[in-house]
């Protein structure tokens, strides 16, 4: 199919610099996917359910695997599905009017000096639109850790989900250049049942559905592998969610895409094209964060304070931040989420103070 060759272009070196859902629309895969809903029979109703914010994420791609299947013959079934799942998240993120959050390397450090209370119900975890993807600080991916991108859709759930009655599915994606230059991508949807209940709980719930045997038991060892890796995913996107939650959030947004003139009067076929090409390259997005942190700086490389009149002395070192339930109101008797930011102990013996 011609779209899944407008995807391979992701991979090339004029988009690799690119955040992944600029470069799907930069090189064409959502026009390519747009021909093939207006061309093949029977994949309207992919489109339609790709584009409803109401229908679950997972949903959604599997009846997208199931309405193109017919035209993959050459391909096996799970060939198929994977395909797909390269392409059918930032469908659904654009389809949906999805927007990108990118937090600046100031917030990102502090992030990632912060804990959260493990007992912070549901209630406290949602989304500002239904679709929306944290990207990494531009230039510095590191700071997100192996993740070059985490999607996250806020949905209903279907009939079967019952009591469930919202849902947040999460998609992160890593690129990887081994075995094959690619993005490998892990999806994790969390069903709402109470919105007083923890979210490690539902977590744990949700990791024991997953590795739930045909004979009603859990695989523990399945499950063992499984928290780590789910924990560690969740772990920066949950994090983004309280902040954008707080009253006092540093929220920008940025339009470069959007205010792009598009009037290109007085130049010729060939360079009118190349400026479009230039300008889908162009991305909105909001920017989360203080620009800078305020007389601080990384400490993952400060040395050691010396000691004092032979006596060992506090290293400077971050005091870790965290997130938690703070009583206000009338008698304390509500709670909101406290945003504790780290800070630095004994800033008077960094070096060159």
């Amino acid at each position: 199919m011609n779209a899944l060759l407008a995807h391979q272009r992701t991979q090339a070196t004029d988009y690799s610099g690119l955040p992944l859902p600029v470069r799907m629309r930069a090189c064409g895969v959502l026009d390519a996917w747009q021909r093939v809903v207006d061309e093949l029979p029977g994949i309207r109703s992919a489109r339609l359910a790709l584009s409803d914010p109401a229908v679950p994420f997972v949903s959604a791609h599997d009846g997208t695997v199931h309405s193109v299947r017919p035209y993959m013959k050459k391909h096996s079934d799970q060939q198929c599905n994977n395909a797909l799942l390269d392409v059918t998240p930032w469908l659904a993120h654009w389809w949906r009017g999805g927007s990108l959050y990118e937090p600046t390397p100031a917030l990102t450090s502090l992030l990632r000096e912060t804990d959260w209370s493990q007992d912070l119900p549901m209630r406290y975890f949602r989304t500002p639109v239904p679709a929306m993807c944290v990207l990494p600080p531009l230039g510095e991916p590191h700071l997100c850790g192996t993740l070059d991108a985490i999607q996250v859709f806020s949905h209903g759930v279907e009939a079967v989900d019952a009591p469930a009655h919202r849902a947040i599915t999460v998609v992160a994606h890593q690129e990887v250049s081994t075995p094959h230059p690619g993005v490998v991508s892990l999806t994790l949807m969390l069903r709402v049942q109470d919105e007083d209940e923890p979210l490690s709980a539902v977590l744990e719930r949700t990791i024991e559905e997953v590795c739930r045997e045909p004979d009603g038991t859990v695989n523990e060892e399945a499950a063992a592998v499984l928290r780590p890796i789910n924990r560690e995913l969740l772990d920066y996107v949950v994090k983004v969610l309280l902040y954008l939650g707080l009253d006092d959030a540093e929220v920008t947004q940025k339009r470069p895409y959007s205010e792009a003139p598009r009037q290109f009067s007085g130049l010729g076929r060939r360079k009118r094209e190349e400026r479009q090409r230039e300008i889908e390259k162009l991305y909105d997005r909001y920017l989360l964060g203080p620009v800078a942190l305020a007389g601080a700086g990384d400490l993952s490389d400060q040395p050691d304070a010396a000691p004092v009149d032979g006596r060992s002395a506090v290293s400077t070192h971050w005091r870790r931040g965290h997130f938690r339930l703070q009583p206000h109101g009338p008698q304390a008797s509500l709670r909101k989420v406290m945003f504790i930011a780290p800070t630095i102990v004994r800033a008077d013996r960094m070096p060159g103070d």
